[in-house]
Formats: C-alpha cells, structure tokens, sequence
C-alpha cells in the first residue's frame, strides 16, 4: 500500500503564512495553569519552567497553542486572537498552503475546505482565520490514527516506515509509531484514495510526497524475508528462591518491546521497552525496593535525553538530571521537601555507569535559601573546586 505525505508547491508559491496571537499567555492562563502544564510536560526541564511561570521569558506562540488545548480540549474560542502573517506578495494566495508551527502545518482556502467536506465531512477539524477579508481554515486535528514502526536506518536513508499495519480504512490520518506508542506525528497523510479524489480538482498549491516504506524498497526486502524466519520468545528469569526477576520478549538475540523487572521481595524494580536494536526506548520507570518510585527517565536509541526525575525512598521528588541529546553534559537541580524550592543547581558529565566515578561537575554550582536567595557558588574544574564565593 502506498502512503503519501501531502507536501506544498514552495517553487510556485508567492505568498506563506506564519501567524501570530496578539495576546500573551497572561491573558489565557493564570501562573497555577502554566506551571501545571510545563511540570508534566517532560519536554520542559525545570529552569525553564521556572523562567515561564515567573514572568521573566516569553512562551512562544505555538506553546501557547499546546497549553490552549491542552486545558479547553480544543482550538475553539482562539479565533479572534489569531493573526496571519504574510512572508510574500498579497497576490495569487493558493487554495492548500503551509503554516509552519500549527497543528497539521496546513492551511485550507475555504474553496479547499468545501471540497474536502464533500467527500471526507467530520474528518478534518479547523480553526478558522482571516486574511484580506478572506475566509482561511487551520487544520488543528485529524480524527484518525493510523499505527506503524518507525525504522532506525543508515543516515542516508531516512524517514523509513513500515507501513504493514495501516489498515487502509482511513484515506487521511496521522501517524503514531508502535516504538513510541504515544508519540502522533502531526502531519497530514494518506492513501491513494485521498491523493487522487484531491488531484481530480482544481485546488491549487500542494503536491503529494510518497513516503518510503520498507516493504517496497527491494535491497530491505530479502532482510525482510530472513527477519520473518525468527520468532520472538518470552523470556523468564528467576532468583533462587523461585521468584520471578524478569520477563520480556526476546527476536534474534535481542531484548524487544515491554521488560519488567522485580526485586526478590516481589516489588516492581523497573518498567519499560526496548526497541528493535534492544536499546532502551521511550519512558522508563525504576523504582525503589519498598515499591515507591525511583527514577522516571526518557531514552532514545538507548541514551538518555531530556528530564529525568529522582525520587527518594518515600516517593519525594529531591532531583531531577536534564540530558540534552547527542551530548553528555547535564543539568542538575536538587530541591527542598517541597519538592519547589531549589536547594542547588550545575552541570555535570556523565561518565557512565561502568566509571569509577560516574558524575564530573563542572562550571558553577548555585545554593540557595528556602526562599529562593543565592547564598553559595561553587566552581568546578574537571570535577574539583577551584573557588567558592558565599553571598550574605
């Protein structure tokens, strides 16, 4: 089955719309809403947070949107803040156009929109706009999912799906990957169906990219074949006494999918999936031998990226470690019992768990009051203190 992106005629476009809302976030939320959603987003690491919810740095725009929907459920209500922004001549506005930053990235003239309803009503969900007295229609939201794997190939071959699940019931949907089973791609895709009922009109300024699936690209297909042969096997260990320590699913020598772990005193030890490589993939819970929580971290192709959250053995937040990817250099902050106030914050190097000595701080490392007053600096060189400066 072929599964298409649609895609945008850049080449022969005189006009592209950012947009813009001419309130600030103040305006929609209170510092309670804002700092509830960027303390679950896991994206958000804490200095951040901080920054936004105290006023001192702008949320974007398209953060905005999240949160907007994020508390309502939807776009509704924000049409009259909406602006959009023209990067381009006034003239010959197409009838399909980008918008980077905002929902599916795709603006509908209304004349699109009509022919789309025809065929596909309730499909689609809009935020309507307007621009030189004209009606134009956001795409927000597209009602049907459609699962796949997300492939890791070689840098030269990328973006690389495979598409065997995809029912073919759904001629427009959006991706979620089965790797990371609630991550949606926010793009527009389809099957034929849609492509051709599109291309039967007059709609102007898109064009349909076929997205590459491994099941039609001949050098993956004999690979394909020999990978079939294997069949996955759950795998069991036990402790001594006869307690079950782990069970997971084994493919060719490889850890795959869900893996669980427990303690001898048959308490949860950790949680979380492997993907196709048997590297670590998604959101991994560790926990303590009590059963509370340890650990909540993110991992791709087996390194850790983004926050991870520590907690002490009565389940209290005291840290939390920020990966930026590809690097390993982290943020640290600890925090008081409240889990609020930060006690201490810097950087450190993650040597790995093998080192003799896993972290290396380095830089400044701030202390604070309770209260949030700068009492102490530390400075740090390949992981001794070379300066201290205290603050009254």
């Amino acid at each position: 089955m072929k599964i298409y992106e649609i895609g945008f005629d850049y080449a022969n476009y005189n006009v592209i719309f950012t947009f813009k809302i001419n309130k600030d976030a103040s305006f929609f939320f209170s510092k309670e809403e804002l700092d509830r959603y960027f303390r679950k987003d896991r994206f958000y690491e804490e200095a951040n947070l901080k920054r936004y919810v105290e006023g001192e740095a702008k949320i974007l725009d398209v953060t905005l949107l999240d949160i907007y929907k994020d508390k309502y459920g939807t776009y509704e209500g924000l049409e009259k803040y909406v602006e959009l922004i023209p990067d381009g001549k006034k003239s010959n506005v197409k009838d399909i156009i980008s918008i980077p930053g905002f929902g599916m990235k795709v603006l509908l003239s209304r004349k699109a929109k009509e022919y789309i309803e025809k065929k596909y009503s309730g499909k689609l969900e809009y935020l309507k706009v307007s621009y030189d007295k004209k009606d134009f229609y956001i795409v927000t939201d597209i009602k049907n999912i459609e699962y796949c794997y997300s492939l890791k190939l070689p840098p030269n071959i990328i973006d690389v799906y495979d598409f065997s699940k995809v029912s073919g019931k759904n001629d427009i949907f959006k991706i979620g990957t089965i790797e990371k089973k609630d991550f949606l791609k926010e793009r527009f895709f389809c099957i034929k169906k849609f492509k051709d009922y599109i291309e039967e009109s007059d709609l102007k300024g898109y064009k349909f990219e076929e997205m590459k699936d491994i099941n039609d690209i001949e050098i993956f297909k004999e690979e394909k074949q020999e990978e079939t042969q294997f069949t996955e096997i759950e795998e069991k260990g036990y402790y001594k006494s006869g307690k079950l320590k782990y069970i997971g699913t084994i493919w060719k020598g490889f850890r795959i999918k869900q893996w669980k772990s427990w303690y001898e005193n048959g308490n949860l030890e950790s949680d979380g999936e492997f993907n196709m490589k048997g590297e670590e993939e998604g959101e991994w819970r560790y926990y303590h031998q009590n059963g509370k929580i340890k650990n909540v971290a993110n991992y791709e192709n087996g390194k850790l990226v983004g926050l991870v959250k520590n907690f002490d053995e009565n389940g209290k937040f005291y840290s939390s470690t920020y990966y930026e990817k590809s690097s390993n250099l982290t943020k640290w902050q600890f925090f008081y019992k409240d889990g609020k106030s930060i006690k201490k914050e810097g950087m450190a190097y993650d040597m790995g768990e093998e080192a003799k000595k896993r972290w290396i701080a380095t830089g400044e490392w701030k202390y604070y009051s309770k209260g949030g007053k700068l009492q102490k600096i530390e400075t740090y060189e390949n992981g001794e203190i070379i300066k201290v400066e205290k603050f009254k």
